[in-house]
């Protein structure tokens, strides 16, 4: 009932106001995740860290990411959207603060998990609570939006890199961003109307028809049984993993490994790798700055794109980009700085539209009581991928692996994910296969999505 509310009205002022203070989130989200990015060759410098080290030491925030992925990301199918949100903010918080004031690599690999455990119960659940605020037209749009925040948060954080107060500043930037953005969500932020329709927690109906009228919707006069009663059944392992919906979750979680590997990878090491190739310290954060804004012109070009093209093509378009630009660093590597910053603008845009069609698939793929839990353990997937690409690439330079080389060898993983992306796979029987949420156009979403 709800659901079909919200797909046959337009988008009111109240829901662009919630995505527009998700994307500002999930700007500062990406900030955060980046910042030790940009903090690493000063971090290095400071503690004579080997690339080894240094590679342990950028990976530290993504093992964090992926264990919040998978264990707080499903706690928003439980406590709710907003109450988990508020908590993973504040474990960024204090995990940006214990950077800021880190006394050795130890302490701040410390306090990069405990940043990473709040970013990734936080990145499961930002893009589920747009695309459940979302109408379904619009759902893609909103979402690819989103996912300008992690590029967008790397610009700041390139431009940050370039001041002379040195990498504890980037943490501290992060610090008194992520608290701005905790006093703000207590006010900005509410809850899923999905979520308390399928769960149907103390006082649901009232918080439902508290936000109805905001939206320009009419409140009802009861709550929806059948949402409620279709939570209640429905077994959360089987709504992600039985039938062909299995198959979908499997193709998922592949493209996510590859592309959040190959992202890492790229935002990790970049600024490094063209130091160690020549450029100067400033030049090299120019490259990283770049990659970003690269990000922000693909995201908001993919959310245009996607009112009327098809976001899986998008998707894979993105990812044989991806394959064209790393074979395009490679080549102009030691060529000259316009072509390096060139490529590695090209190379931002294609990981950016790659990743920002990965979130737009996903969500419509599963029911409403179910969806941060597998938003999440899709998530977790990706992280594997993030964390694996940064160590490995310190393990291989320490081998004295050329910068070369190494852009050069994630071209072709990109390809796969492209294959992974376009295999079309339709359940047979879309209501058993992925167990609606209770209302028509909740099946009628997942049953599109697969087949698209």
């Amino acid at each position: 009932m709800i659901r079909d509310m919200i797909d046959t009205h337009p988008m009111s002022r109240y829901q662009l106001r919630v995505v527009a203070f998700c994307c500002i989130l999930a700007a500062a989200e990406g900030y955060d995740i980046l910042v030790m990015s940009f903090a690493a060759s000063g971090a290095a410098a400071e503690w004579g860290l080997r690339s080894s080290q240094l590679g342990l030491l950028l990976s530290s925030g993504l093992i964090g990411m992926a264990v919040g992925s998978a264990v707080l990301a499903p706690f928003a199918d439980r406590i709710g959207r907003r109450r988990l949100s508020l908590f993973c903010l504040l474990a960024i918080n204090a995990g940006m603060t214990i950077g800021t004031f880190s006394a050795d690599a130890v302490q701040l690999g410390a306090a990069r998990v405990l940043t990473g455990l709040g970013i990734g119960g936080l990145a499961a659940g930002l893009p589920v609570l747009v695309a459940e605020f979302a109408p379904q037209a619009r759902r893609a749009t909103m979402i690819a939006l989103l996912t300008t925040g992690t590029p967008l948060g790397g610009v700041v954080g390139g431009l940050v890199a370039t001041s002379t107060f040195g990498w504890r500043a980037l943490f501290a930037v992060g610090m008194g961003l992520t608290l701005l953005m905790m006093v703000f969500a207590l006010w900005l932020m509410p809850e899923s109307l999905e979520y308390l329709a399928a769960k149907n927690p103390p006082r649901a109906l009232e918080r439902i028809n508290g936000l109805l009228p905001k939206m320009g919707l009419a409140p009802l006069a009861a709550m929806p049984v059948a949402d409620s009663a279709a939570a209640a059944r429905t077994g959360t392992v089987r709504a992600i993993f039985s039938g062909r919906t299995g198959v979908l979750t499997a193709l998922l979680w592949l493209a996510f490994f590859i592309a959040t590997a190959s992202y890492y990878f790229a935002a990790s090491w970049t600024p490094r790798l063209l130091v160690e190739s020549g450029l100067s310290k400033g030049q090299a954060a120019t490259g990283g700055l770049l990659l970003s804004l690269g990000g922000v012109i693909a995201t908001v070009g993919f959310a245009l794109l996607a009112l009327k093209a098809d976001k899986r093509r998008l998707t894979s378009a993105g990812f044989i980009g991806c394959a064209i630009a790393f074979a395009a660093v490679s080549a102009v590597m030691h060529g000259g700085l316009v072509g390096v910053l060139l490529t590695t603008t090209f190379l931002g845009l294609f990981l950016n539209a790659a990743g920002a069609g990965m979130y737009t698939i996903a969500p419509d793929i599963y029911p409403a009581n179910v969806r941060a839990t597998a938003m999440g353990w899709a998530a977790t997937a990706a992280r594997i991928g993030g964390i694996l690409a940064p160590a490995l690439v310190g393990v291989l330079l320490d081998l004295q692996w050329t910068p070369r080389v190494l852009f050069l060898l994630f071209a072709a993983p990109t390809l796969v994910a492209a294959i992974a992306v376009v295999v079309r796979t339709r359940p047979s029987n879309p209501v058993a296969a992925t167990p609606p949420s209770g209302t028509p156009s909740e099946t009628a979403s997942s049953a599109e999505t697969a087949s698209s």
